[in-house]
């Protein structure tokens, strides 16, 4: 999932977003995280490696709720990012008990995904809207969906989707996002992006851009995942990558255990 993260710095101001922040959702390592299931409407209908494949994709698909992410774009110009191990939250963002829902998504044979309404409501409004951008605006990056079921004969499939649901229905695909995580966090004065002026420079309240890049488990950046989505100029762009290639971080976590994250960060206003 991309990460968001708000530092603010005379330098630059930084957004991880997709999750969003810097506070972990929980200090333990151990125990089962949050369900989603995928059953097929029609019993029998489907085997268990095409149901666990559909809910996988389903989870890194889902536009997980954040009360940030809709103040920024750049994150749809995303072309490539890494996918955890386990599935994460936005870290401005966790669920409780209330957040249950079920849904039914039918999959055409074309790959097209068509979602009915929830036929529950948490009451986190939310929680309840981003359900269904499983289909209609899913994550960039996300895996593929399995391949349509070659003994199938219709031309579409109809899949329960059961969000938050701790037991696990009879013959069920089921991905569990990570118990708990740990955003990514920068070393104090490692980043520095010193950017050269010319009489074509913007002025300095003007100056910014949107740049995707990676964390590594062991805290680098790779040159090669960094991506600038928007930028004022180009000098600042490059000046930007010169500051990645030297920036250390602590990596983001699953159960407590580092991993690479890809990250969105906003220099500038």
């Amino acid at each position: 999932m991309i990460r968001y993260w708000l530092p603010r710095a005379a330098a630059a101001s930084c957004l991880l977003l997709l999750a969003l922040g810097a506070r972990p959702l929980t200090a333990q390592c151990v125990g089962a995280g949050y369900p989603l299931h995928v059953t097929a409407l029609v019993p029998s209908q489907l085997d268990s490696a095409y149901l666990h494949a559909a809910a996988r994709a389903f989870a890194e698909r889902w536009q997980v709720p954040s009360t940030k992410r809709s103040e920024y774009s750049s994150w749809r110009r995303v072309r490539n990012r890494t996918l955890p191990p386990a599935p994460r939250w936005a870290d401005d963002w966790s669920p409780g008990e209330a957040h249950r829902a079920r849904m039914v998504v039918t999959v055409f044979r074309d790959g097209k995904l068509r979602a009915a309404e929830p036929s529950s409501a948490s009451g986190d409004r939310l929680f309840d809207r981003s359900l269904r951008t499983i289909a209609t605006d899913p994550m960039p990056g996300a895996s593929e969906l399995p391949p349509f079921p070659t003994g199938i004969t219709a031309d579409s499939i109809a899949l329960v989707v059961l969000f938050g649901e701790q037991e696990v229905p009879d013959g069920a695909g089921v991905t569990r996002f990570a118990f708990s995580q740990q955003p990514v966090r920068l070393i104090p004065g490692t980043l520095e992006v010193n950017a050269p002026r010319s009489a074509r420079t913007p002025a300095a309240s003007e100056r910014r851009a949107v740049v995707k890049y990676d964390v590594d488990a062991d805290g680098s950046v790779p040159a090669a995942s960094i991506e600038i989505l928007e930028s004022s100029d180009r000098d600042l762009a490059a000046a930007i990558r010169d500051g990645l290639a030297k920036v250390r971080f602590k990596p983001a976590e699953n159960d407590c255990r580092a991993i690479r994250m890809t990250v969105l960060q906003r220099f500038g206003n």
